[in-house]
C-alpha cells in the first residue's frame, strides 16, 4: 500500500513539541477520495473541499485523547492513555 504523506516546508515539527505538560491540540480533517482522482485520471474530481470532507476530529498528539472542555483543564499525561 502506497501512502501519500504531505510534508510543509519550513519547521513545523516544533508545533507538535509539548512544553509543560501541555495538550498540543490538533484537528484532523479526513476527506473521501477516489482512486481516479489519486492517479490523476480524473480531471473534473475536486479533493480537499467541503463536498469531499468526511470528519474533523480533534485530540491531543501527544496522549491521543479526544477533546473535551473538562480535559482541556488537565495537565497531558504525556503518552497515550
Amino acid at each position: 500500500m502506497t501512502t501519500v504523506h504531505y510534508r510543509p516546508a519550513g519547521k513545523r515539527a516544533e508545533l507538535l513539541i509539548p512544553t509543560d505538560n501541555e495538550h498540543v491540540w490538533i484537528a484532523m480533517a479526513c476527506f473521501r477520495v477516489s482512486a481516479e482522482s489519486l492517479r490523476g485520471v480524473a480531471a473534473d474530481q475536486v479533493n480537499l473541499d467541503r463536498e469531499n470532507l468526511a470528519i474533523i476530529e480533534v485530540g491531543c498528539y501527544v496522549c491521543e485523547q479526544g477533546w473535551s472542555e473538562s480535559l482541556s483543564y488537565e495537565k497531558c499525561p504525556g503518552e497515550p492513555t
